[in-house]
């Protein structure tokens, strides 16, 4: 509900440098906020169940291949 309400009133802001500045923090928390949740709660929780070395090795190459896909796709979009 808050991010609403700082998305609509961002939108009804005119386009100057403030609303891209502002805009930038916003992005960039978000951001942070992600790939901090990523890397210290989820990954270490799904490494740490696997049983063998094997499948912690399989999980670690398609969890990188995942954020190298989307990097790809980030770059080309």
């Amino acid at each position: 509900p808050l991010g609403i309400i700082i998305g609509t009133i961002l939108n009804t802001i005119n386009l100057s440098n403030s609303y891209y500045l502002m805009l930038g923090i916003l992005l960039s928390l978000a951001s942070g906020s992600f790939l901090f949740i990523a890397f210290f709660e989820i990954i270490p929780m799904a490494l740490h169940e696997s049983k063998h070395v094997c499948e912690r090795f399989v999980k670690l190459i398609f969890i990188s291949l995942g954020f190298a896909l989307m990097a790809v796709l980030a770059i080309f979009t």
